[in-house]
């Protein structure tokens, strides 16, 4: 769902280790609690990401 929202970034440990979070995403924070909503109501499915609007819509058909 946030495949194109997602950061890309190399972070370093206290220790000199380096790592890439997976699960960090540049999204509004009401778009966040969007897709964590529906997510966990189920209805997750009938949506899409808009990467021009960065917003959530109904995918067609489902109107």
């Amino acid at each position: 769902m946030l495949h194109h929202q997602h950061l890309n970034v190399t972070l370093h440990s206290r220790d000199g280790g380096t790592y890439r979070p997976r699960e960090w995403f540049d999204v509004e924070l009401d778009t966040a609690r969007q897709v964590v909503t529906k997510i966990v109501h189920g209805s997750i499915a009938r949506y899409r990401m808009d990467n021009t609007i960065e917003r959530l819509v109904l995918k067609k058909g489902d109107e």
